[in-house]
């Protein structure tokens, strides 16, 4: 039951990040690529994992700078990859022409705050599907040494995965 457990875990993850990610993709610009859905779903597997790595005590901030960096980083990497495979061609995006682009143009400012405030709720997001459906530890977010925001704890209710 356990790895049954963790497989589910990151199965949603991986499919809840990646659609979230490509439906803001798709308002914003009206397509998107599955490549996206992917970088987004590994980012999302990231940052479910991330309070198992640490503890819910880690500053929130810092989880969200950490969750941005790897998602910039991934964003990056496959920007690479996809111009790599398309003879120094990007077909999903290219920021060379943005200010403070950087990664061969695969990466820019602009768009590095934007995972930021999407990694942002994700991480809280990611954390409550884990405590109500895997029985997880009940979050709570520290933001410089102080609690901004604790959920309250079950009432020994039922969950799929007790």
């Amino acid at each position: 039951m356990k790895y049954l457990k963790i497989f589910f875990q990151i199965l949603f993850s991986f499919f809840f990040s990646g659609s979230v990610y490509c439906t803001i993709e798709l308002i914003y610009r009206q397509y998107t690529h599955f490549s996206m859905f992917i970088l987004a779903g590994v980012v999302g597997i990231f940052l479910y994992f991330l309070n198992n790595i640490f503890t819910y005590e880690m500053d929130y901030l810092l989880q969200i700078i950490i969750g941005t960096v790897f998602a910039t980083l991934g964003e990056g990497t496959v920007g690479t990859i996809l111009q790599k495979l398309h003879n120094g061609i990007n077909p999903v995006w290219d920021y060379s022409n943005m200010p403070l682009s950087f990664f061969n143009g695969q990466c820019c400012a602009l768009f590095t705050f934007f995972w930021l405030l999407i990694i942002a709720p994700s991480i809280v997001l990611l954390d409550i599907y884990d405590w109500k459906i895997f029985n997880g530890e009940t979050p709570y977010y520290k933001i410089f040494g102080h609690t901004v925001l604790k959920f309250k704890e079950k009432n020994n209710e039922q969950t799929y995965f007790n």
